[in-house]
C-alpha cells in the first residue's frame, strides 16, 4: 500500500562541533517507495538513490495510506493537526543528544 510521511527536514550542525542537533529548514510530504519505471524518484532533500542528502536528517512527524479518504489532507486546524501533532515549524531545534524537536522560543 503507497504510503505518504509528512516530515522535518533538519540541517545539522557542522560535525566539527560533535553536535547532534541542528535545526528545522523544510517541512512537508514524504512519498515512500515512489519510482517511474523502477527508478526512484527523490523526494526534497534526497539523492539520487533516495537517501537523505548529507549534512541533513529526516525526523518522522506521521505518516499515513495515500489510500485514506482525507489524503492528501486538507488545511483546516484539524487536518494540520493529524499531520503534525506537535505544530512543529521551520526554525525549531532538534535538540543535541535528545534528538527532540522544540520550539526554541520555549
Amino acid at each position: 500500500m503507497a504510503k505518504t510521511k509528512f516530515v522535518a527536514v533538519v540541517k545539522l550542525d557542522p560535525a566539527d562541533t560533535l553536535s547532534t542537533g541542528g535545526v528545522v529548514e523544510w517541512i512537508g510530504h514524504w512519498e515512500t517507495d515512489e519510482n517511474n519505471d523502477g527508478t526512484v524518484l527523490p523526494q526534497p532533500y534526497q539523492d539520487s538513490s533516495g537517501n537523505i542528502i548529507s549534512g541533513y536528517k529526516m525526523v518522522q512527524l506521521s505518516e499515513h495510506d495515500k489510500e485514506d479518504a482525507d489524503y492528501p489532507f486538507g488545511t483546516s486546524s484539524e487536518a494540520l493537526s493529524v499531520k503534525n501533532p506537535n505544530n512543529v515549524t521551520v526554525g525549531w531545534i532538534l535538540q543535541d543528544k535528545t534528538n527532540i524537536l522544540r520550539d526554541p522560543n520555549s
